[in-house]
């Protein structure tokens, strides 16, 4: 994993922690203490898959037993309950995790028996989008509206004329 998209999920996940942490709704509060466990422990884990010798005989195994363990990470962001006030990260929450499996998939098969760079590319592909949701849900989480030429904001406002 790249190292500035760690620190920039930490900094933002930071910012979640001190912007939810303030207040005494127990839903919130709860949302907040998912996050951080979550972040947390994807930092274990994105941490462990830095650390691995790729000259190691179990190597390969290493890796996608800690990409298993990720994926599982991810899968039980999707389950988390989300606040109403920050319900536009929940269906990141979902790409996020669809992702991952999907990426963890591919590496599963780019690795087992013989190497294929094609299989390994298309999985990375999707490692990075599912981190790239991750960044986002810190966005939104943190007041700051995620900034891509693919993403579209629709306000309260235009939400409340698409009910009339």
């Amino acid at each position: 994993m790249k190292r500035y998209s760690v620190t920039t999920l930490f900094i933002l996940l930071t910012s979640i922690f001190l912007l939810t942490g303030c207040g005494k709704d127990p839903a919130l509060e709860s949302y907040r203490d998912a996050m951080h466990t979550f972040y947390e422990d994807m930092m274990t884990r994105t941490e462990a898959i830095d650390q691995i010798d790729p000259a190691a005989e179990t190597a390969v195994s290493d890796y996608l037993a800690e990409l298993d363990e990720l994926d599982a990470l991810f899968v039980t962001l999707a389950e988390l309950e989300v606040p109403k006030e920050f319900s536009s990260a929940e269906e990141l929450a979902d790409e996020a995790s669809e992702n991952m499996s999907q990426a963890v998939a591919l590496y599963h098969n780019a690795y087992e028996g013989e190497f294929d760079p094609y299989t390994d590319e298309a999985a990375r592909a999707y490692y990075e989008r599912a981190m790239k949701r991750v960044e986002y849900i810190g966005d939104i989480l943190s007041g700051k509206i995620p900034e891509d030429a693919n993403i579209t904001i629709i306000t309260e406002e235009e939400t409340d004329s698409f009910e009339e």
